[in-house]
């Protein structure tokens, strides 16, 4: 898997065919508008906090970012296609890579995710970010865990 600066056409691609949890968890954040959102969203970010990963193929399967927020905190993102499961091994390794980068700019790396997104969680736990206890946020009043990872 390689990794660019994300496109236009790229952020449309995952938006039009996101993984289920992923879907499921725009959808309890944002609501019936979490497409058209998330796209502004996205489409706004400086491109050196938003990138794309590639399949071989030149497929995009995901795009990732920080959010870079007061205090040297980031909250980090990822949204992903079902082929990501295909990628795993080598997703998790640029995953550790860029959180490895990323701690030395921020001092805390932060966001919640949907207590439904089960794949997302063990692989946050992987990398090494805390995850804690549910709460009821977002829009569709569903439970979200808060995941962090200090950067000392």
């Amino acid at each position: 898997m390689n990794s660019k600066p994300r496109r236009i056409k790229d952020i449309k691609f995952i938006l039009n065919n996101l993984r289920d949890q992923d879907l499921q968890e725009l959808r309890a954040a944002h609501g019936d508008n979490w497409k058209k959102i998330t796209y502004e969203n996205t489409r706004r970010l400086d491109k050196k906090y938003c990138r794309v990963g590639f399949m071989d193929n030149g497929e995009p399967i995901l795009m990732y970012g920080i959010v870079p927020c007061p205090n040297e905190v980031g909250v980090i993102w990822m949204l992903s296609t079902q082929n990501i499961e295909k990628e795993q091994i080598s997703f998790l390794r640029q995953a550790k890579d860029f959180i490895n980068q990323s701690s030395k700019k921020f001092k805390i790396l932060c966001n919640y995710v949907h207590a439904d997104n089960t794949l997302a969680i063990k692989w946050l736990k992987w990398i090494g970010f805390t995850v804690e206890s549910p709460k009821v946020i977002g829009l569709g009043k569903k439970e979200f865990l808060f995941f962090y990872k200090e950067c000392i």
